[in-house]
């Protein structure tokens, strides 16, 4: 008789589940997570999914992998007679915690690895993550199928799922209060999670000739009193809505290059939401002459009254001629 073909324990249920039993449950649950992280834009259902998907599948496929034995049956009595001990390996309290830390390890390595290849985004993240769990998986299903029946580690078996090294009992607590702080860091961490850097971006465009609005070619010469059409664009990333005033002025510098002469030209108010961007078009027309005239679109948060000075300041060096042509 072959070690494959050795009877069977009537206690221990992987032949009835099939040796893999554990590895294509995780499996449907990683392409299922998959599927529902894709298709629901956030929510408890996200969540409820995505917490097993990023902290416990990857890792879990990875330690079955590596250790696809099934894990050490010593006990402090004396082994029983002809009974068989397999070689040391760890209990399943141990490979649950375990397949924790391997967890926030591979998730990091695969972030890092997309974000090198495209950017952190969530679609190359999930279909990423699922990829290397699948096929951490079918490796583990290889190496199982390599071990004798017997050895294939489990936790659906029967036998395996019962018997635990010694201390399991503490070992259990340490691991339900680790979940515990796991799953509420995380869930910290997703209702607030870190702003980043607070800033507004602001930009000036004009018109090609193939009517494209573009950051080049801009004009460099205004008539007195004639409108010149510019395009302000303006991205709010504040973490917050803010009510922007734009205050455009033409400057004349002095020979120390200090403002000498300053005119207002235009003003006017923008409102957007975190993350909202948009273009404004304006008829800019100075009314005072001069060569090396600065035009400075000013971006203020609020009222400039109320503020020291600009948050943003984009400008133009122009000529302001009498007439067109001049």
């Amino acid at each position: 008789m072959s070690d494959t073909d050795e009877a069977q324990d009537p206690s221990d249920t992987t032949g009835r589940l099939g040796p893999n039993s554990d590895l294509l449950l995780v499996a449907a649950a990683v392409v299922v997570s998959a599927g529902v992280l894709l298709a629901v834009d956030g929510g408890p259902l996200a969540w409820l999914v995505g917490i097993p998907f990023l902290l416990f599948w990857p890792g879990y496929a990875v330690v079955s992998a590596l250790l696809p034995e099934k894990p050490s049956e010593r006990t402090d009595a004396a082994p029983a007679a002809g009974a068989r001990e397999w070689i040391d390996s760890p209990g399943w309290l141990v490979r649950d915690g375990l397949s924790l830390l391997l967890s926030a390890i591979v998730v990091a390595v695969v972030g890092v690895a997309v974000n090198w290849l495209a950017a952190i985004r969530l679609v190359p993240v999930v279909v990423a993550l699922t990829l290397f769990t699948l096929a951490a998986l079918a490796v583990a299903a290889v190496r199982r199928r390599q071990l004798p029946v017997g050895a294939r580690a489990n936790p659906l078996s029967g036998r395996s799922s019962v018997i635990r090294s010694v201390g399991s009992t503490r070992q259990a607590r340490t691991l339900a209060v680790a979940v515990i702080l796991l799953v509420g860091a995380v869930a910290f961490v997703g209702a607030a999670p870190p702003q980043g850097e607070a800033y507004t971006e602001s930009y000036l465009l004009t018109e090609s000739a193939d009517g494209d609005l573009v950051a080049e070619d801009y004009p460099t010469t205004f008539v007195a009193g004639e409108g010149q059409p510019l395009w302000l664009g303006l991205e709010n990333h504040e973490h917050r809505a803010v009510d922007y005033t734009v205050v455009v002025v033409a400057e004349t510098l002095g020979p120390d290059g200090s403002v000498a002469v300053q005119q207002e030209v235009d003003r006017f108010g923008v409102e957007l939401a975190h993350n909202e961007s948009t273009v404004v078009e304006r008829q800019i027309a100075p009314t005072r002459t001069g060569e090396n005239v600065r035009l400075q679109f000013q971006v203020y948060k609020g009222d400039p009254g109320e503020t020291a000075g600009p948050d943003q300041t984009t400008q133009l060096w122009i000529d302001v001629v009498d007439t067109a042509g001049a």
